[in-house]
């Protein structure tokens, strides 16, 4: 019987144990370290008095969220080459778009990020995906939003794409994995689904409650001021 080994599986096996010895020298050698996510430091069993959480920042907060009836955007910030941003967006236009566009055809799933050619082409081929790749300014494409999405099954780290729609006060949706990441934001705080059924539920929420929708709003526009560097960087002021 023949054995075979995944030479995937082998490469993952050695870069762990690299970053392993890496993570040991850090703590031998810094008498502080600095991490963003709940879940990392979670992860650690020892030398716990070393490890300061800091919040990751924005640079500015401005309001561009404008509640309309007839607004139709959800938004999908992130690098689509980072694969738990493509599996996100790849079974969002798979399987829960149809399901929304069912209800009504006006909405459009807007992906702003760097983006393969191959992703690009395949998911543009969807009349309601839009595509936009790479932007220097957010702000044109944030007119007539509904909400933008965090809805990673997979995430480690923080993902800033959740402060992006804050500062822009432009309500979220955001799976457990990625909120659970923020220790600055109560888990419900904003919208927050279990499943792809109150998934949908919040979107439609959002699209057609305008108190609630001005509501997450305006509590996201309160809760980003924490992350805004000038106050992020006081926290260094511990070291």
């Amino acid at each position: 019987m023949k054995s075979f080994i995944n030479p995937i599986k082998l490469v993952f096996l050695i870069e762990s144990i690299l970053i392993k010895n890496y993570e040991n020298l850090c703590f031998d050698n810094f008498y502080k370290i600095l991490l963003f996510s709940k879940k990392e430091i979670k992860s650690i069993q020892t030398n716990k008095k070393k490890i300061l959480q800091i919040n990751f920042g924005i640079e500015e907060i401005v309001n561009k969220f404008k509640f309309n009836a007839n607004n139709n955007k959800i938004i999908f910030i992130g690098n689509m080459k980072y694969l738990p941003n493509k599996i996100a967006c790849s079974n969002f236009i798979k399987k829960t778009l149809p399901k929304i566009l069912k209800i009504n055809s006006k909405f459009q799933f807007h992906i702003i990020g760097e983006i393969s050619k191959f992703n690009k082409f395949f998911w543009g081929k969807n009349r309601s995906v839009q595509i936009h790749g790479k932007v220097e300014n957010l702000k044109p494409l944030l007119a007539n939003s509904i909400c933008g999405l965090a809805n990673l099954n997979i995430s480690s780290g923080i993902q800033t794409k959740l402060l992006t729609y804050m500062s822009f006060g432009i309500p979220s949706i955001s799976s457990r994995q990625v909120i659970d990441n923020f220790d600055a934001i109560k888990s419900d705080s904003l919208p927050v689904y279990k499943n792809e059924d109150e998934l949908i539920k919040l979107i439609l929420k959002l699209k057609n409650k305008k108190k609630y929708s001005l509501a997450i709003s305006k509590i996201s526009l309160n809760l980003v001021k924490k992350f805004k560097w000038q106050n992020v960087l006081k926290d260094l002021n511990k070291i």
